[in-house]
């Protein structure tokens, strides 16, 4: 990516003038026919607005062009990045409704960063404890040198 780009890029991702990982933007014009205009300065006045309008969304595109090109940086990086594969059972109370389910999950741990994307989940009702650990176990054994963490020891304060 360039300098160019880069810069593009930083301007894009600005809220309230500082960098922000999210980038909103809207772009309305208000413009009148031609033929309703009566007077040389209404017509000189609407010329100038489309000319920056289109000065305007010339930029945009740029901007949105430079965006296109680091996302195609980014999926070639995630595509080919080493990743190690990882299996977790956690145990979560949802304190609403003081129910406990199991979450079996299969994720990838990229190398470099350690940052877990979650590919599959599946859940357990808490009576279900049981077939939660098995299908852990089981898929563990399914697949050796997996990664495998278990997490589903009760939370502290806990009943």
């Amino acid at each position: 990516m360039t300098l160019d780009n880069k810069t593009l890029l930083d301007e894009l991702f600005q809220r309230y003038g500082h960098p922000s990982q999210e980038a909103d933007f809207r772009i309305t014009g208000y413009f009148q026919k031609a033929e309703s205009l009566n007077k040389s300065a209404d017509v000189q006045r609407e010329d100038k607005r489309a000319a920056q309008m289109i000065e305007e969304l010339s930029h945009k595109i740029n901007q949105l062009t430079a965006y296109r090109l680091s996302l195609t940086e980014r999926y070639n990086f995630l595509e080919t990045a080493l990743t190690v594969p990882v299996v977790r059972l956690i145990r979560e109370r949802d304190y609403y409704n003081k129910k406990v389910h199991y979450y079996l999950c299969t994720l990838r741990r990229f190398d470099d960063s350690g940052i877990d994307v979650e590919e599959s989940r599946r859940q357990y009702p808490g009576i279900e404890r049981n077939n939660a650990i098995c299908d852990f176990r089981a898929y563990v054994k399914a697949h050796p040198g997996i990664i495998a963490e278990m997490d589903i020891e009760k939370q502290r304060g806990e009943k």
